[in-house]
């Protein structure tokens, strides 16, 4: 699976809403836990090998103007990348292997 959704609104610290903030976290984080999520579950559950793929951002590592949302959900997003896969947990392959992985990409 290929969480690649995402969504960009930069607008200034000081000039930035709680609307555009929720609006670009809940797209850009929120979203991508949520499919990630149950996608796992059904890997998990059905015993199918698969990757689960979080596409990400250079923002998450570097700075722009206007980007301070933005920056956070990709960021974020790094993250979560890093950590589900402790929480999913491996889904064995009858022959031993490790066939559930989880990626982030920038």
């Amino acid at each position: 699976m290929v969480n690649n959704a995402g969504i960009t609104r930069f607008q200034p610290f000081l000039e930035a809403t709680p609307e555009m903030f929720d609006t670009v976290v809940g797209t850009d984080l929120r979203g991508t836990y949520f499919c990630a999520q149950s996608a796992a579950r059904i890997m998990v559950e059905k015993k199918i090998p698969g990757v689960i793929i979080n596409i990400s951002s250079n923002h998450a590592q570097g700075c722009w103007n206007g980007a301070t949302f933005y920056a956070a959900a990709k960021a974020g997003l790094n993250k979560l990348g890093m950590n589900m896969g402790r929480g999913a947990g491996p889904v064995w392959h009858p022959r031993g292997h490790d066939c559930t992985r989880l990626h982030c990409a920038a």
